[in-house]
């Protein structure tokens, strides 16, 4: 399993729209690898 660490000095330098693109794209890839289902 891959980790990775973000380090920001200030808030002012995250890109939002990125930073929201990141966390879209590492919950879609945890979806797929670990699918929900009822029980």
């Amino acid at each position: 399993m891959a980790q990775a660490c973000l380090y920001v000095n200030k808030l002012a330098d995250i890109d939002l729209d990125v930073l929201c693109e990141l966390i879209r794209a590492g919950l879609d890839n945890l979806r797929t690898k670990y699918p929900v289902t009822a029980s």
